[in-house]
């Protein structure tokens, strides 16, 4: 009797703990393997009863989740329940080209737009220019490139836990365009005399390349700093269009070359001083030290009567006719070089 009073407060004491969680056991008899019947709403797996998996179910959700702490990593808290957190896609900066202009700057940053739930991690690759910087957290990038920069492409990546996407971004960042102005318009050049003219002077910008149309003339070479060297080795009047360039814009200016002859140098006639005597001839022939051949000669007085004075060589030839008291003449040797 004693036995089975103690047997009947244990099953007592078990069915107590069982209606207390929500589930009870009837046991049909005493023995080590009791029947397990589920209560309203359950269902036997794996000898246990838990909630059946039923739509209508009035038990069904008090076992799931009820809070955004109790997602995992995986899952994102959405109408009111734990989700399957979705990968990130269609990733843009607008249209992911950012050019910079001379003198401006971002004000706030550009903020990314994106499809599916939100990455949690952002990265650039190659990292961004000098300047520039990218947020981790939400992908807004700040600032502007230090240096001018040709377009390079920079790829953004963004992740959760679910995947990842990417987007190629464009930056640069551009230069003036270039202004200047030579330092002279319209230069004259010797023949066979070697030049080293200086660069044009830039009133804004740079220019990284320079031409010359049509081609300066032979001998004369256009440098990378729009300087012009050379020796010119044909005479003659051309004129050029000078233009310098760099990625922003160009800029040109006309330039006229002119090429002359070297100057007649240390004309003379051998002999000087002279004395003449009346009827006799004269054939006095110029002389040229150095410099270009002259292509026209002028005297100043004119030479005495019976003399003649020939302007396209110099020559003095004749026979004077009257009586001249001495006087100096000044004898002037041109070409297109200059005078002597």
């Amino acid at each position: 009797m004693a036995a089975a009073t103690r047997t009947n407060a244990i099953l007592a004491i078990v069915l107590a703990a069982l209606v207390t969680s929500g589930s009870w056991v009837a046991y049909t008899r005493l023995s080590d393997r009791a029947e397990i019947i589920c209560g309203e709403g359950q269902e036997l797996v794996d000898g246990e009863c838990v909630v059946a998996d039923d739509s209508d179910n009035p038990l069904n959700g008090e076992s799931g989740t009820h809070s955004q702490s109790d997602c995992t990593v995986s899952e994102v808290w959405r109408d009111e329940e734990c989700q399957p957190m979705q990968a990130p896609s269609n990733l843009s900066y607008g249209d992911n080209e950012l050019t910079f202009m001379p003198g401006q700057t971002l004000h706030g940053g550009i903020s990314p737009s994106f499809s599916g739930d939100a990455p949690d991690q952002w990265m650039a690759t190659p990292s961004l220019p000098e300047g520039m910087t990218l947020d981790n957290a939400s992908g807004e990038i700040f600032g502007r490139p230090v240096d001018e920069m040709t377009p390079q492409n920079h790829t953004i990546i963004a992740s959760n836990h679910a995947g990842s996407t990417t987007v190629n971004l464009t930056i640069s960042s551009q230069p003036l365009p270039p202004i200047f102005q030579l330092e002279d318009p319209s230069i004259m050049l010797i023949l066979g005399v070697e030049v080293d003219l200086e660069p044009p002077g830039f009133q804004s910008g740079s220019a990284d390349t320079w031409s010359a149309e049509p081609p300066l003339p032979v001998g004369l070479t256009l440098g990378a700093d729009g300087g012009i060297d050379g020796t010119p080795v044909a005479m003659g009047v051309t004129t050029h269009t000078i233009h310098g360039a760099n990625w922003a814009g160009a800029w040109t200016q006309n330039l006229t070359i002119t090429i002359v002859e070297q100057s007649p140098s240390g004309a003379f006639y051998q002999g000087n001083p002279f004395v003449f005597r009346l009827g006799n001839d004269v054939d006095l022939q110029p002389m040229i030290a150095s410099g270009g051949n002259p292509t026209s000669w002028a005297i100043f007085p004119a030479v005495p009567e019976g003399l003649v004075f020939n302007t396209s060589t110099g020559q003095i030839s004749g026979i004077p006719t009257v009586l001249y008291e001495e006087t100096i003449h000044v004898v002037w040797a041109n070409n297109s070089g200059g005078s002597n």
